[in-house]
């Protein structure tokens, strides 16, 4: 789905050793929103060369502690080897102990046991940190869930033995003699790792589910463990399909579960080729077979744990070949329910007038192309396709001698008839919003027929942000709460618990991203809305009046970056964001799997106190556009930069065309 040439995954090294740092003693979180987890990151694909720990059996007169200290490094090999693992157990705790999926990531821990100097039965041996995450699922995990603030408070005070096991700060072991040497009786019912041995273990991965009205593939971040077969993979993966994300995941009833009831699925690896087979009351001419097939065909070909990476999915349906069985449908698959297409785009914005303006953003010019009004002087225009763009406009006196200009309209120490503080086009380029000069009126009607332009009724507090969904549904913000306009004009204030300042939606128009306001600054959060409120998760036509529209319960984002000041979707699996620092900005690349900011784009070079207001972030094959607090635009054809100043304005955002 995402541009794979822009797709992150872990390529990490093993050790022969286990590093255990000490920490104080913070609560185990059983749920939660998703904590970052740091990891080494490269350009390159995982592969076989991937080099895992080498885990060994206890040694002849270990101590407790020892033996407790061997068994958790030993678990980060637990689906490559769990055989050694459980030589730390005693042959009835290794008879009985699973696991499953469940695992709990300390950022730092501290083993503590007793050595016994004289006999006794059993000892009991803890280990207490700080929990970074916790993971659950099938074989991969879906997005890390974290201890908040209060809960790592809650932790500190207390031990194993004052609490249950699912909320103590701290995990037990007890420990017995087995033949003379200690052995683990009783081990908590999760595998604890440290973070350097999940950074080494595991891989980031999406699965896609549909959304309600079945038009677009919405990414599920979770987290696969290296070193697991491809066909076990595989098989956990479709499994995971078929049983559907679950009501009680971040996105729940927000997207839907394509698969009939009261079938069997198993996948047969056969690279570069995975055969899927659908079992049960099912027919070929089944309407959810394309449904099912376009969820597949995305999520196994996007597994990156092995080499070849599988290419081409065919369905079988109770044995038979579904479709033509030829060729993978991925292709068709991509481009018609693939939200983000790695093609050139448009952005608009206001210029230094506060008239209205549009122009294409390609990294196929030097420049962003030569605005087009969206309303002319007549309160006619159009809002530019990087189709109907003409070559790059030669530099002006408002930019720099060495810049395009992407504005017709440099400052002139007044404002337009009708000026405007942000404008938005809807994705499919027909419908535009606009916030007056003031920022406390909005008006929503047709690009190019300034008269045709309706006031949405609001309370009169400023705006601060607006973002178009895939159902011409407009998300706004003002004064900390989230209201959605709906295509018939009439808004809806929606109940969401927190002082939001900006939003924006993501272009699958389920993921939304937002900066939210509390006592200690800002922080980044990634939540699901239900346009449909809490209803059935069966199809729905759009405009159903069978809920009002809901936004789940948050995760939070880069938790490292905590004065944000502007947020922009940059791919199906990256944001941009602009974080204040020290007197400028600084962009990031922040990932929606929970981990932290990944890459630093390219400094600005902003004179001192000017900050980035605002971005306009459209995939790798689009520039990335700000605002700066100045009232210029600059502009960068990479992460890498440089960047160029194209002229005053403000308030810029793409719009991508649906596929």
């Amino acid at each position: 789905m995402a541009n794979p040439k822009r797709r992150r995954v872990w390529l990490a090294l093993g050790s022969a050793a286990a590093a255990l740092s000490l920490a104080g003693c913070v609560s185990m979180p059983s749920s939660g929103p998703p904590s970052s987890l740091p990891v080494n990151q490269t350009d390159a694909g995982q592969s076989q060369d991937y080099v895992g720990p080498f885990p060994a059996g206890p040694g002849n007169g270990w101590s407790p502690q020892q033996i407790v200290e061997g068994f958790l490094f030993a678990s980060a090999s637990y689906y490559t080897d769990g055989a050694v693992v459980r030589e730390y157990l005693t042959p009835q705790a290794a008879r009985t102990w699973n696991p499953g999926s469940a695992v709990t990531v300390f950022h730092s821990w501290q083993v503590t046991a007793p050595n016994p100097s004289s006999p006794v039965p059993q000892v009991t041996a803890t280990v207490t940190g700080q929990v970074q995450a916790t993971l659950n699922g099938p074989l991969y995990a879906s997005v890390a869930q974290g201890s908040s603030p209060a809960q790592q408070a809650a932790g500190n005070a207390g031990s194993c033995a004052e609490s249950a096991v699912q909320s103590s700060p701290c995990q037990s072991f007890r420990l017995v003699k087995s033949d003379g040497e200690w052995r683990i009786s009783a081990a908590p019912p999760a595998l604890l790792l440290n973070k350097s041995d999940f950074e080494r273990a595991w891989e980031p991965q999406d699965l896609y589910f549909f959304d309600q009205s079945r038009q677009v593939l919405v990414p599920d971040p979770v987290f696969v463990p290296l070193g697991t077969s491809e066909t076990n993979l595989l098989n956990n993966l479709a499994e995971t399909l078929l049983n559907g994300p679950g009501t009680k995941t971040w996105l729940g009833d927000s997207v839907v579960n394509v698969f009939p009831q009261h079938i069997g699925i198993s996948v047969i690896a056969d690279p570069p080729t995975a055969i899927v087979n659908l079992k049960g009351k099912l027919t070929r001419g089944d309407p959810a077979l394309p449904y099912i097939m376009a969820e597949l065909d995305t999520t196994l070909t996007s597994v990156s744990v092995s080499q070849p990476q599988i290419q081409t999915v065919i369905l079988q349906v109770n044995g038979s070949v579904w479709g033509d069985g030829a060729e993978s449908p991925k292709a068709r698959a991509v481009a018609q329910y693939d939200p983000y297409p790695s093609s050139a785009a448009s952005f608009s914005y206001v210029d230094g007038n506060g008239a209205a303006q549009s122009a294409c953003g390609s990294t196929g010019e030097a420049s962003p192309g030569p605005a087009a009004p969206i309303f002319d002087h007549s309160g006619r225009g159009e809002a530019v396709t990087c189709a109907q763009a003409a070559p790059t406009a030669q530099p002006t006196p408002s930019g720099p001698a060495n810049s395009g200009n992407a504005s017709r309209s440099p400052k002139s120490g007044k404002t337009t008839a009708n000026a405007y503080s942000m404008v938005a086009v809807s994705p499919d380029g027909k419908e535009v919003a606009v916030v007056s000069a003031g920022g406390t009126a909005l008006s929503i009607g047709p690009v190019g027929n300034q008269s045709a332009l309706k006031s949405v009724p609001l309370f009169k507090s400023a705006i601060t942000s607006i973002s178009w969904d895939r159902q011409h549904d407009l998300w706004l913000t003002q004064d900390g709460a989230i209201s959605m306009v709906a295509p018939n004009g009439k808004p809806v204030q929606v109940t969401f618990g927190y002082d939001v300042t900006a939003l924006s939606v993501a272009p699958d128009g389920v993921r939304v991203a937002m900066i939210v306001q509390n006592p200690s600054g800002n922080e980044l959060l990634m939540a699901a809305i239900n346009p449909y409120g809490s209803i059935s998760s069966q199809q729905v036509p759009h405009g159903s009046q069978a809920g009002v529209p809901t936004i789940r319960v948050p995760v939070p984002l880069g938790p490292e970056i905590t004065n944000l000041s502007a947020l922009a979707w940059y791919d199906a699996d990256h944001l941009v964001v602009a974080n204040k620092n020290g007197n400028g900005s600084q962009l990031q690349e922040v990932p929606v799997d929970g981990r932290p900011a990944s890459q630093q784009l390219a400094a600005l070079q902003t004179p001192p106190g000017v900050t980035v207001a605002s971005i306009a972030a459209g995939n790798a094959a689009n520039m990335v556009v700000v605002g700066l607090t100045d009232g210029q635009l600059e502009a960068s054809a990479g992460f890498e930069g440089p960047w160029q100043r194209i002229g005053p304005g403000a308030e810029p955002v793409y719009w991508i065309p649906p596929a």
